[in-house]
Formats: structure tokens, C-alpha cells, sequence
């Protein structure tokens, strides 16, 4: 298992959902980054954390992962999060969310 992938998706999912757009933008890959719009990001991020309240804890977690491409399939709760191969890449040795 490659740990440092699990806490990649996990500070992701912790920090968009709780209103920290800011970390959350950084574990997003150069491709993603390049195409997203911030300010979006950002009110998106602050209205789950409104909507929610809490921090989703991962219940189920699983990776199919090679030098520097996976797919996570991960399940979180408090608020709910279900994630389907979810497409991450290494990027400098560091792992990055690939869904833009």
C-alpha cells in the first residue's frame, strides 16, 4: 500500500470539504490547476464546509497504484464522499488529485 498516496486523498478530501480551498488547490495536479478556476474552487470549498460543518473521516480506502499514475477507490463519511477511481498522479514525488 503506498501510504503516502492514503494521506494525499485523505488531506484533499479533508481540506476541500472544510473550507481550506487553499491546501485543497495544492494537492491538484499542474494539469488541473492550469484549468481551474480559483475563485470557483474556492466558493465551492467554503459552501460544503458551510453545508457540513464537520471533517468527512475515510471509512474504506483502496488503490490501484503504479510509479506514477492511481486510482483510488475510497469511501469517507461525515459527510459522505464515495469515490470511483478517482485518477491521482505523482508529480516531483509528491501525490496529486487528477480530475479537473
Amino acid at each position: 500500500m503506498d501510504t503516502d498516496l492514503r494521506v494525499a486523498v485523505t488531506a484533499y478530501h479533508v481540506a476541500f470539504t472544510t473550507g481550506d480551498a487553499p491546501t485543497a488547490f495544492e494537492l491538484l495536479s499542474e494539469r488541473c490547476k492550469d484549468s481551474v478556476d480559483m475563485g470557483a474552487f474556492g466558493e465551492e470549498s467554503l459552501a460544503l464546509a458551510d453545508r457540513h460543518g464537520t471533517t468527512p473521516r475515510l471509512t474504506s480506502y483502496d488503490a490501484d497504484s503504479g510509479s506514477d499514475r492511481a486510482s483510488v477507490t475510497a469511501s469517507f463519511r461525515s459527510p459522505r464522499i464515495a469515490l470511483r477511481a478517482e485518477p491521482w498522479v505523482r508529480e516531483l514525488g509528491a501525490w496529486h488529485r487528477d480530475v479537473c
